[in-house]
């Protein structure tokens, strides 16, 4: 590369010394990464720092082999050595350190789930498959993931991984095919940016799983940008004039801002991400060819080299901060608390630079590095392998403890649905000519548990679930008992028509009995942790996991009032408002002396299924049936027993 270069351009030494204007860039990226999280104005989208850091990472590694490998001297294990030195040490330290503020906040078996599942895949670098596995309808909010950020870790990994194995054997296979090595990297290069970068483009998504955002694959067009920054500067780069290079890089300085602020983050990367990653190959380029420009000497400066210097383990230290304080706090948000976090995660970020990365890398300058190269690797892979197995054994042990806690079983004595509501004449029977399912969304999955159970008591026939009705065929329908997450479903400006259409349907002209389940309340903390979390605290379950009731009622005012104008208009139709079971004139609680009744904030719990059904037992067993002592009202509300 060196005997290539053009007078005044600069060529980096990337194997040994430290690039000032790269470490700045660095710095740019931890900054638009921890303003995003921390909520900082002007960073809205500061989610692109990892962007940038793909880039870097692509330019400094991708270049780092192939000089090497022009001078006969690369190694494989010495390359993964290297890395292992650089990545781990700090890496594993901060997992060690989460899993011991883990076991002092986490109190719920979800809590222990998430977190135990993505620390083990973590410490393998796998975890950026786990969070693209649990992306549907029941994935946690950002914040309540406290190892989300190392999904980009696991896939800088991947890539250290990969890059060392295919370039070796591009040049191999240059040599064979008797090609110039740099038009073989060069055509691979073409090919792999490409393919990925329109991978990215087609699956990435808004919904469902972002495949775009969380698979290596298509992420490495980032990687091979940065890495083709070496072959522009094994070219003449004063085939630009000065001003030129102002001009590029002072762009690279507005993409890189607009790309922080303006971007959206609803759908990404795709090819919005073309934006932040450009302006960092510029940045990167424009540094080399101007050094004394006015970014390059910017980026320079020693503040911003000072940021870049500990940004990988401000990286590591910022997000489990953020997360288990907020999670701490039964997820409420806090601005002043997350400035605080940012503060303790930067004061750790320098004492893990000076106490564990700078001595670990004086260590290895100071080594015969060659011999010891694979012994390391493999301290390396059995560390991670230990940590893997601590994590996995305590996070298992805790959630086996959380799940044996009596207010998550619940105590099902105690629950009316032991009390049957026709205990003199016995409860009427169906003897099996009766067949219906239940109909809505993911509301159904508890109560659809209960209803099987309480079918077969009575002789009905219960069958598979549908959620739409031109999902029901030819099948022999005499029931539909239909509950949702009403608010969601009728704020449709067309709602009641929608409604109206859909029970009409199902109805056959009142050959089908129709029982409607009114929305539960929506609370507005997980609720099985917020009670667990106060439990712990010594707090009182009211202090965090109550709502008032008019709260509650104003929320869900329209959809209630849609569903009882209609159904009652649709033969054989029955509308049921559980809000009684929960609230009373004040206050509504997600709770009752059984246990927890919910699973989040607004699914009930397979407790709460049962006491639902419980409670309603005479109309579930009107739907079940055909049979009740209860009176045919067009809306019934029932109270709490």
């Amino acid at each position: 590369m060196k005997d290539t270069a053009a007078a005044g351009a600069v060529q980096p030494d990337l194997l040994h010394a430290r690039i000032a204007h790269i470490d700045g860039l660095r710095a740019i990226a931890i900054l638009a990464v921890i303003g995003f999280h921390a909520g900082w104005p002007g960073f809205a989208s500061g989610f692109v720092g990892v962007d940038i850091f793909f880039v870097i990472s692509g330019f400094l590694i991708i270049n780092q082999i192939i000089e090497r490998l022009n001078a006969g001297n690369f190694s494989i294990s010495e390359f993964y050595a290297r890395r292992t030195m650089r990545i781990l040490p700090p890496f594993l330290l901060m997992l060690v350190c989460s899993l011991a503020l883990a076991k002092a906040i986490l109190v719920s078996p979800s809590e222990w789930e998430w977190y135990g599942l993505s620390a083990a895949l973590a410490s393998a670098f796998l975890s950026n498959f786990y969070f693209l596995a649990k992306q549907d309808y029941f994935d946690l909010g950002m914040f309540e993931k406290v190892l989300l950020h190392t999904w980009s870790l696991s896939i800088e990994e991947q890539f250290y991984i990969v890059a060392p194995l295919l370039l070796v054997l591009l040049l191999l296979l240059s040599a064979r095919l008797k090609i110039a090595s740099g038009k073989v990297l060069a055509a691979a290069s073409l090919l792999i940016f490409a393919c990925s970068l329109i991978g990215c483009a087609i699956w990435t998504t808004s919904s469902g799983r972002n495949y775009g955002f969380y698979l290596a694959p298509l992420r490495a067009w980032e990687f091979v940008l940065g890495g083709s920054i070496g072959f522009l500067l094994a070219r003449r780069l004063n085939i630009l004039p000065p001003i030129a290079w102002t001009i590029l890089s002072i762009a690279g300085v507005a993409m890189t801002v607009v790309s922080a602020t303006y971007l959206d983050g609803g759908r990404y990367p795709g090819l919005a991400a073309l934006l932040p990653t450009v302006a960092a190959a510029l940045l990167i380029l424009s540094g080399f060819a101007l050094p004394e420009g006015i970014v390059a000497r910017a980026l320079s400066t020693k503040p911003m080299v000072a940021i870049g210097l500990i940004s990988y383990s401000w990286y590591l230290w910022h997000w489990p901060l953020l997360t288990l304080a907020r999670i701490a706090d039964f997820g409420d948000s806090s601005f002043i608390r997350d400035q605080i976090m940012i503060l303790i995660s930067f004061l750790l970020a320098i004492a893990t630079y000076w106490l564990v990365e700078r001595p670990v890398a004086q260590w290895r300058r100071r080594i015969e590095f060659a011999p010891m190269a694979p012994r390391i690797v493999a301290a390396g892979a059995l560390s991670c392998f230990v940590t893997m197995a601590m994590i996995g054994v305590v996070a298992g042990l805790e959630n086996r403890s959380a799940n044996a806690n009596a207010l998550v079983a619940g105590n099902y004595a105690l629950l009316p649905a032991t009390n049957p509501a026709c205990p003199n004449a016995g409860c009427p029977r169906s003897e099996g000519k009766d067949a219906g399912f239940i109909m809505g969304d993911s509301h159904t999955h508890r109560l659809r548990v209960t209803l099987e159970r309480e079918a077969k008591k009575v002789g009905a026939r219960f069958l598979p679930a549908v959620t739409k009705p031109s999902e029901i065929g030819s099948q022999h329908v005499d029931y539909v008992v239909i509950i949702r997450r009403w608010a969601g479903w009728l704020r449709n400006p067309n709602a009641e028509r929608r409604l109206r259409n859909e029970l009409t349907g199902l109805s056959q002209n009142g050959k089908r009995r129709i029982l409607v389940i009114g929305p539960v309340p929506v609370f507005n903390h997980s609720i099985t942790e917020c009670i667990l979390r106060a439990e712990k605290y010594k707090q009182s379950w009211d202090d965090k996991c109550i709502l008032p009731r008019s709260q509650v009622d104003a929320s869900r005012a329209r959809g209630k009032d849609i569903l009882a104008s209609v159904v009652p208009t649709i033969p054989l139709a029955r509308f049921v408002d559980p809000i009684d079971l929960f609230c009373d004139a004040e206050l509504c609680r997600p709770y009752a002396k059984a246990g927890i009744l919910y699973k989040d904030d607004n699914h009930l719990s397979q407790l709460g299924a049962d006491w639902l059904f419980g409670a309603l037992r005479e109309q579930f067993l009107w739907a079940l049936t055909g049979e009740t002592a209860a009176p045919n009202q067009d809306v019934l509300t029932t109270k709490a027993p």
